[in-house]
């Protein structure tokens, strides 16, 4: 089968020959493809970039040797949780765990569900760096999360509701809140906690926050609850 040939001025795509216009509508299409098919490309390009840089991190990590002091095999791991302008921190060494205050009464529902979602079914220590209520008002639902070995206060003498509400949450643990000494120290698996503060009694109750060393491996972290200047001058002193 012949057809006419057409000139550069061309005809009306119309009347050209069925397969020559398909050919034509083809021919047009392609630019647009190749812009899509380079779009692809380019993301599967960074698809494949990201997953390289993950897999290059996670053989760096187990690869990478023990800190020193810490034994091979070890882990450690902060858990900071969300409650707002409070504080909450989950602590967790080779399996043991210690929950440092819990946010606010409103955040109960929270440490609840975070303790459970992260299987956590025991804590060696649970501790309340102070008696104010946006540092211990969630840490009552901890103990009907897990159970409980040592609970750690400042002083016992609270009389807030939510001072209460730990107290006897605690008691479902047949366990009581207990006072340490500057000075004390005690094993979280591999890492090692001291008890920096406070070193004398104080009227301000943010003053009478616990200060907490953990040390793990070359690494250090201090918790200090909301201790103020006083505190602070007396503890470096």
């Amino acid at each position: 089968m012949s057809f006419p040939l057409l000139s550069g001025c061309g005809m009306p795509e119309d009347q050209l020959p069925p397969q020559i216009s398909q050919g034509i509508h083809v021919i047009q299409c392609i630019p647009q493809k190749l812009d899509e098919l380079t779009e692809k490309a380019d993301q599967l390009s960074a698809g494949l970039q990201s997953l390289s840089t993950q897999f290059s991190n996670w053989l760096e990590r187990i690869s990478r040797p023990p800190a020193p002091g810490v034994p091979e095999g070890s882990s450690f791991a902060v858990h900071f949780l969300d409650v707002g302008q409070a504080d909450s921190a989950l602590i967790e060494c080779d399996g043991r765990y210690m929950l440092i205050d819990g946010g606010n009464a409103e955040d109960s529902d929270l440490i609840y569900s975070y303790l459970k979602g992260q299987d956590v079914d025991h804590l060696d220590y649970l501790v309340a760096s102070h008696l104010h209520e946006d540092h211990i008002g969630g840490l009552s639902a901890a103990p009907y999360a897990a159970t409980v070995g040592t609970a750690l206060a400042p002083e016992t003498t609270g009389t807030t509701k939510v001072y209460k509400n730990l107290v006897k949450s605690l008691a479902s643990r047949e366990v009581e809140l207990t006072v340490p000494a500057a000075g004390d120290t005690f094993d979280l698996g591999s890492a090692q906690v001291t008890v920096l503060g406070p070193v004398k009694a104080y009227e301000d109750t943010n003053d009478t926050s616990l200060v907490l060393s953990v040390d793990y491996g070359e690494t250090t972290f201090l918790f200090t609850g909301d201790m103020e200047y006083e505190a602070e001058a007396d503890l470096v002193e």
